[in-house]
């Protein structure tokens, strides 16, 4: 199933002081399919970094070895400190408020985020 992603956002090819850069961990490569295990976030205003935001996901399936060798995440670290991914996805949109969303292979992470926003 393809989600239509209308509101989605476009890249932006310019300089801004004030943004959020992002980046989340993931079972796998599909936000149909995979699920968010982690996300981290830092706020720049000004040009200075003023706040961050971080949170564990507790997942319905157990996390693949391979995401566990390159993550360091476990089973037992979401069981212990993860938070529904309702409530994490609710914080960091009041976290990211206003502002724009960068980050390294954003494609990726928007579509996860996105997605999850959706459902």
């Amino acid at each position: 199933m393809s989600i239509m992603r209308e509101f989605k956002g476009n890249s932006l090819l310019d300089f801004v002081n004030n943004y959020v850069v992002v980046d989340i961990e993931t079972t796998g490569f599909s936000p149909s399919v995979n699920e968010i295990i982690e996300i981290g976030a830092i706020k720049v205003l000004n040009d200075e970094v003023c706040d961050s935001y971080h949170a564990l996901i507790k997942i319905d399936n157990e996390i693949p070895q391979n995401i566990v060798n390159l993550t360091g995440i476990t089973d037992d670290v979401l069981k212990e400190k993860g938070i529904l991914i309702n409530d994490a996805i609710c914080s960091f949109i009041n976290f990211v408020g206003e502002n724009i969303v960068v980050g390294h292979n954003i494609n990726f992470d928007i579509n996860f985020l996105y997605d999850n926003c959706v459902k």
